[in-house]
């Protein structure tokens, strides 16, 4: 029995494909050690572009994952061309076929098909594809490793293979499927949906002057009133509490002031409020809190405020 295809196989070898499809009919697109196929490079009148997988990484961004769920990994490949032995290439094939694929490669970062794809007519009864598989697209992003990395990579293949020019790129995120999938859970039967009185939502305002709206004014010193424009739901009880931080640090509430909420509009005059000022002076700083009331004018809820408007006083 043949080894079967795994996820990674599949991607590997899904790019291969996808990088010959763009390649010129005299180059061959392979998913192999280097030193085997710079020896078949040297037999051949074609060009040899290969792809060689050299490190796999955890994804670093799945974690408290199960053992019936799949990882995922970023697999690090170098694409190395090599010239064909025979029939007169040019000096600098292993730059034309090498600056193709990169150019490929970058104008198509993502694959453009979902896998692993389907379950071929002749798979192993083994096949990751045969039960419940993770379907995902392939992300090819250019890396710079090294040279002390690089250096290192060719030396290990053994024989007299020397250096070649290759790009680095990095393929994420690929799936390893898990021997045996969790159960899926079960499709949604019902909702139950339960409603009760809850806190009526909190009115908006706006501080108004000269026919412009504002979240933050400036009045001058002894200034009475401040002129607000409060939307909400029509006929709703608020409460207006003006917050000092008097010129010397000292912090002062004026008395609730309460108002009724005339309409949704707020570029509507009948929106206007006018709210007293207490003891205003050059340096002092003011919050105002507006919350929505009941009918006897106590609070609706301790948690609901209108946005808050801050005023200061000038000279």
């Amino acid at each position: 029995m043949a080894t079967p295809e795994s996820s990674l196989s599949v991607a590997l070898q899904e790019l291969a494909e996808f990088i010959a499809g763009q390649m010129a009919d005299d180059v061959i697109v392979s998913v192999d050690v280097p030193n085997r196929v710079s020896k078949a490079a040297e037999d051949s009148d074609k060009h040899h572009l290969n792809l060689f997988t050299y490190r796999l990484a955890p994804s670093g961004i799945h974690a408290d994952q199960s053992m019936q769920e799949p990882f995922f990994v970023r697999a690090q490949v170098l694409v190395t061309a090599f010239p064909a032995g025979k029939g007169n290439p040019p000096a600098d094939a292993d730059l034309r076929v090498l600056g193709q694929a990169m150019r490929v490669l970058s104008s198509v970062p993502v694959m453009p098909v979902v896998l692993p794809g389907a379950l071929p007519v002749d798979a192993e009864p083994e096949d990751f594809r045969a039960v419940q598989t993770t379907q995902y697209r392939l992300q090819v992003v250019f890396q710079a490793p090294t040279m002390e990395e690089l250096n290192h990579i060719w030396t290990t293949q053994g024989g007299e293979l020397p250096y070649r020019l290759s790009a680095a790129y990095e393929l994420a995120l690929i799936p390893i499927e898990p021997l045996v999938h969790a159960a899926p859970p079960e499709p949604v039967q019902a909702v139950e949906l339960l409603s009760g009185v809850g806190t009526q939502a909190a009115p908006f305002q706006m501080f108004v002057s000269a026919g412009r709206l504002f979240s933050h004014l400036e009045v001058a010193a002894a200034t009475a009133t401040a002129d607000l424009r409060v939307v909400g739901q029509p006929e709703t009880r608020i409460g207006v509490t003006v917050e000092w931080v008097r010129a010397g640090g000292a912090t002062q509430r004026q008395p609730e002031q309460t108002f009724t909420v005339a309409t949704t509009d707020i570029d509507s005059g009948a929106a206007g409020i006018s709210v007293a000022l207490t003891g205003a002076a050059a340096g002092d700083r003011a919050v105002l809190y507006t919350q929505p009331l009941n009918a006897d004018d106590t609070p609706l809820s301790e948690k609901v405020y209108a946005n808050l408007l801050q005023l200061t006083v000038g000279a």
